[in-house]
């Protein structure tokens, strides 16, 4: 079984993954919404 230290930490970069993914989505939706106009 894993320690929770471990689990934490495995959680904290799926964490940023997941934020840098977010964060490229919402710039590419904000470039959509741009040439829309």
């Amino acid at each position: 079984m894993a320690s929770l230290a471990h689990v934490s930490a495995e959680l904290d970069n799926h964490s940023a993954l997941y934020r840098g993914m977010y964060n490229f989505l919402v710039q590419f939706i904000e470039l959509l919404e741009i040439d829309r106009r």
